[in-house]
């Protein structure tokens, strides 16, 4: 069986391959597994992935978007068909999880890109590849999954700080420091739907 280390493991190791799709789907099981352990079921609702990811969006925007409220802000600017998108948990799942575990992959208007910004258009949003990272970073760094075991010198990092990943397993509380200490302005986004050019 695949385990939660194991995932967290094969999308750093795609990531640097510069696989982001690949890395993003493992990310995404991760993630999905962590939201099954956190609300105590065998399986995961819609709900429950992104009540999880809301609770750690603190540690996506360390690790991804620095500056960026992520538990505030609102993109809108992006439809889903069905789907009243609001926060940025919406996309990660309806459009990167179920795009990638139930589609045939990431929409064109949805794009990960190797640098350090991320740009909103009229059905567009283009993300920093570090996502992949904040979304590691809720796995690894989550209580619930203190039972993980890897081996390896993998590492999540912030700034000139490493955390060796088998180390780290469950230790949100030697993360949150990180955060309060080096995240001092947050900025809300209200992306309301552009006009067409």
């Amino acid at each position: 069986m695949i385990s939660v280390a194991d995932r967290v493991i094969h999308a750093i190791e795609a990531y640097a391959r510069g696989e982001f799709e690949f890395a993003l789907e493992d990310a995404a099981v991760a993630v999905d597994i962590s939201a099954q352990r956190y609300f105590k079921k065998t399986r995961s609702s819609k709900a429950d992935y992104k009540a999880f990811l809301n609770h750690y969006l603190w540690l996506i925007e360390l690790m991804a978007l620095n500056g960026i409220d992520l538990q505030n802000s609102v993109f809108s600017n992006f439809t889903i068909p069905g789907v009243q998108v609001t926060g940025i948990s919406d996309i990660l799942y309806h459009v990167v999880r179920c795009g990638l575990v139930h589609s045939t992959g990431l929409p064109v208007n949805l794009a990960f890109t190797s640098g350090r910004h991320a740009v909103f258009a009229h059905e567009f949003i283009a993300l920093p590849a570090q996502v992949i990272w904040g979304l590691l970073a809720t796995v690894v760094f989550a209580k619930v999954n203190s039972q993980e075991v890897s081996r390896g010198d993998y590492f999540l990092s912030y700034e000139e700080n490493r955390f060796p990943i088998r180390d780290y397993w469950g230790r949100e509380d030697l993360i949150r420091p990180f955060y309060d200490k080096y995240v001092q302005v947050r900025v809300t986004l209200n992306m309301a739907p552009f006009d067409k050019l």
